[in-house]
């Protein structure tokens, strides 16, 4: 169980640049507008990724990639490729996990923590995280990014992470990468590459037999 949660907590990156600064007062609102309109509009998303998991326990860095997809409503893939395959569905109330050729399947609202990371998820991939009164948010310019950082007010949240930074396109407005940072200073890392909105996304990635 708790394997299942860390992979499926391994969602999405920042890239912090060196130069960070406030946003002023008076760009704040129309940057939330911006991605609030990037999210309304997007019915489909498909990605490849990158991710790196940093434990203190551990030596080296975990490096993972494969191919993520997204379509309204609710519905997530996470496809593990590199170094191993693993698939990761999240869609219909439920999870299903492929490990190499055997398929579990969990239903999501029968455990809270599953659901909390699952309507995250959702939220961080659509931009209206924003808007979740669970965290409280700082805006900074971040080159060709701008970089949110969200610290979590909610005791369960807190429990989990330390603050999640979002990185949005500043062209497309769509997020880049997130980093979930743990209490303990461990992360998870994300980079969506090559990313394509509302492109077909074919039902069956979202059904694992």
């Amino acid at each position: 169980m708790n394997k299942i949660i860390s992979l499926s907590v391994l969602l999405f990156i920042s890239m912090v640049m060196i130069a960070q600064t406030a946003l002023p007062t008076k760009d704040i609102e129309l940057v939330k507008q911006k991605i609030a309109a990037s999210s309304k509009n997007m019915n489909t998303m498909q990605s490849s990724f990158t991710q790196e998991k940093y434990m203190s326990v551990m030596s080296q860095k975990i490096q993972s990639k494969g191919m993520f997809y997204f379509k309204k409503q609710n519905q997530v893939r996470w496809e593990y490729t590199e170094p191993y395959k693993y698939i990761i569905v999240l869609s219909n109330g439920k999870i299903q996990i492929k490990d190499d050729k055997k398929v579990s399947e969990y239903d999501m609202n029968s455990n809270k923590a599953f659901k909390q990371i699952n309507d995250m998820m959702i939220q961080l991939v659509q931009g209206n995280v924003l808007n979740n009164p669970a965290y409280t948010i700082k805006y900074l310019d971040a080159g060709t990014t701008y970089l949110l950082e969200m610290i979590p007010t909610d005791k369960k949240l807190k429990a989990m992470f330390s603050k999640i930074q979002l990185n949005f396109d500043k062209t497309s407005y769509e997020v880049a990468s997130f980093k979930m940072i743990e209490s303990n200073n461990d992360y998870t890392l994300v980079k969506f590459i090559n990313r394509k909105q509302n492109a077909i996304v074919d039902a069956s990635k979202f059904e694992l037999k």
